[in-house]
C-alpha cells in the first residue's frame, strides 16, 4: 500500500468523526416507564423458622358440675380400737399396747319346759338365768395372742305338755365367756346363766323355778374392776333385758303349752387397747 493512500484514509477517518460529532444532538428526556411485566413463577418454600416463645397460660374456666356419688366401697379392716366378739376367736395385741380392758358377758340359760299336770293342763317352766358380767384390766405384751371364748346360748328344754309323763330334755346352762393368754389359764370368766326349771307331770300347779344368774371371776395378773352376777329368771321370764347378749331363755307356757320355751342368748366379749 502506497504512502499517499494511507494519508488519504486517515484524513477521511478524521473528517468522518468530525461530521458525526457535528450531527449528534443533546440527550433527550427520559421516556415514560413501561408497563409492569407478569409475575414470575412461585419459588420453592424455604425451611421452617425456629419455634417461638410459648405464650402465657389463659385463665381457668369455671368449675364443672359435681359428678354423682360413687358406690360405697367395701368395709376396711378393723382398726386398733375396741374389738367386739360375738363368736369365739383370737385377739393379737397391737404394737405399743401393754394393757387392755376386757368386758365380758356369759350366755343365758335355756328356758324350762311346761309339763303336763295330770288332767289339769300344763304347768309353766321357769325362765333361764342371765350370764354374769365381768370387767377387768389385763396387762399384756405387744404381739401376744389372747384366746376369746364367747359363751354359747343354752338350749331350751323340750316342750312336753301331754297328760302323761314322757321322756324329755331339760334346759341347759349357758356357756361361760372366757379370756386368757393363748396356752395359759383363764384370766377373766363371765359365767353363764343357769337353766330354767321344769316340772314333772303330776306336780302341784306352780311355775318352774327360775335359773340362777352366772358369776364373774378373775385371776392374776388380771385386775377385776367389776364383777356382776346375772339376773335370775323370774317365773317364765328369763333374766336380763330382752334382745340383749346373755339373756336367759323364756320358760314354756302353761295352759295349752304354747309358746314353747326359748333358748338363752349367746354371750359377748369386748377388748379395748389402753396403751
Amino acid at each position: 500500500m502506497s504512502k499517499s493512500y494511507r494519508i488519504v484514509s486517515a484524513v477521511w477517518f478524521i473528517a468522518s468523526l468530525a461530521m458525526l460529532e457535528a450531527c449528534s444532538g443533546e440527550q433527550g428526556p427520559e421516556g415514560p416507564q413501561g408497563a409492569t411485566g407478569s409475575s414470575g413463577p412461585t419459588g420453592i418454600t424455604g425451611p421452617a423458622g425456629p419455634e417461638g416463645v410459648p405464650g402465657v397460660n389463659g385463665s381457668s374456666g369455671p368449675a364443672g358440675d359435681a359428678g354423682a356419688q360413687g358406690p360405697q366401697g367395701p368395709q376396711g379392716p378393723q382398726g386398733p380400737g375396741t374389738r367386739v366378739f360375738t363368736a369365739s376367736s383370737t385377739y393379737t395385741v397391737p404394737a405399743g399396747v401393754t394393757e387392755v380392758l376386757v368386758e365380758a358377758r356369759g350366755a343365758g340359760g335355756g328356758g324350762g319346759s311346761a309339763q303336763g299336770n295330770g288332767g289339769a293342763g300344763c304347768i309353766a317352766g321357769g325362765g333361764g338365768g342371765q350370764g354374769a358380767f365381768a370387767r377387768a384390766f389385763v396387762p399384756v405384751v405387744p404381739g401376744a395372742v389372747l384366746e376369746i371364748t364367747v359363751g354359747a346360748g343354752a338350749d331350751a328344754a323340750s316342750q312336753d305338755c301331754t297328760f302323761a309323763p314322757a321322756p324329755r330334755v331339760d334346759a341347759r346352762d349357758g356357756g361361760d365367756s372366757i379370756v386368757k393368754v393363748q396356752g395359759g389359764l383363764p384370766l377373766v370368766i363371765a359365767g353363764g346363766g343357769r337353766a330354767g326349771g321344769s316340772l314333772v307331770s303330776g306336780a302341784p300347779s306352780t311355775p318352774g323355778s327360775g335359773g340362777a344368774g352366772g358369776v364373774a371371776t378373775f385371776a392374776a395378773p388380771a385386775i377385776g374392776i367389776e364383777g356382776k352376777p346375772g339376773e335370775s329368771g323370774s317365773g317364765r321370764a328369763g333374766g336380763g333385758a330382752p334382745a340383749t347378749a346373755g339373756r336367759g331363755g323364756t320358760g314354756g307356757a302353761y295352759g295349752d303349752g304354747t309358746p314353747a320355751p326359748t333358748r338363752g342368748t349367746a354371750g359377748i366379749v369386748t377388748i379395748t387397747p389402753l396403751g
